[in-house]
């Protein structure tokens, strides 16, 4: 499996009650375009590591004075898969990926707090013959100068004259959605 990324964003406050979707621009080792990720190069195929016979491990036999130690590693040839390709890939060498810059669209839901972690599935770090990592987004909400958030109460502050609080009074009191 591929490495999982993180990364991070900064939103609005009103992108965060209302909801936003934001571009996000990512360098990352995606799969190789010419291979597929399969590290042969297309029209060869994998063939047996002569090496290890196709169990990718290699047994080393030690002598000692209590006897022979036997000991099991992966096969350095192969690196463990049992399988070699007949030619590698003239694109990625072989690795299975390759750099590249990739855009992903983020959907962020309205109401999301400040230091909420959005996963996305699979838009992470590819690796040869395996699924691709996870991409973690840490979402940071910009303070606003009216308006403060306790949980899901968005609070705001109107400051009146001690004669209209004792006789009452109406006045336009800002809301994200606009004055009432």
């Amino acid at each position: 499996r591929g490495r999982d990324i993180e990364t991070n964003v900064d939103i609005s406050f009103d992108q965060a009650v209302f909801g936003t979707e934001v571009e996000l621009s990512l360098n990352i080792e995606d799969s190789c375009e010419h291979c597929k990720g399969t590290t042969v190069e297309p029209g060869y195929e994998l063939k047996t590591c002569d090496n290890c016979g196709g169990s990718g491990q290699v047994t080393n036999v030690m002598r000692t004075v209590f006897g022979n130690i036997q000991q099991a590693a992966p096969c350095p040839k192969c690196a463990g898969r049992g399988k070699i390709p007949e030619k590698v890939c003239s694109v990625c060498r072989g690795k299975g990926t390759q750099p590249k810059k990739q855009k992903v669209q983020l959907k962020i839901p309205a109401g999301i707090d400040d230091g909420a972690t959005i996963r996305l599935r699979e838009h992470g770090e590819a690796v040869a013959n395996g699924p691709k990592g996870d991409l973690y987004v840490h979402v940071r909400v910009k303070p606003h100068k009216k308006f403060t958030r306790e949980g899901d109460l968005i609070l705001s502050e109107e400051h009146i004259g001690m004669v209209d609080a004792a006789l009452g009074t109406e006045i336009d009191v800002e809301t994200v959605d606009g004055p009432v």
